[in-house]
């Protein structure tokens, strides 16, 4: 069961219908995001659901934030080119490369 679904839900004094209505789902749908917590919703359904509840997109379903991430040593695997992760900046061989021209 997703607990923090359905205290965040108590807490709003929502039922599971009106938050079908507002992510724009059937209502069972809702109530399997509660009785299955495997089930993660479409980002656009987790997005309203946080929103109508007012809690946070990761406390609701801390599974779909952490799977969206990539961790590891192979998160950013380009052989030759170096460049931090998450840098905007071009390769340093591009730059090298363009520097000399």
């Amino acid at each position: 069961m997703n607990h923090a679904l359905r205290r965040a839900m108590a807490n709003a004094k929502m039922t599971e219908a009106h938050l079908a209505d507002v992510c724009g789902v059937d209502a069972k749908t809702v109530g399997r995001w509660i009785s299955e917590p495997s089930r993660i919703p479409h980002a656009r359904h987790r997005w309203a659901a946080s929103e109508a509840l007012g809690e946070e997109e990761s406390a609701l379903w801390p599974n779909a934030v952490r799977s969206a991430l990539t961790t590891g040593p192979d998160r950013e695997d380009r052989p030759g080119l170096s460049v931090p992760f998450g840098c905007a900046c071009k390769p340093l061989e591009v730059a090298r490369d363009e520097g000399a021209a």
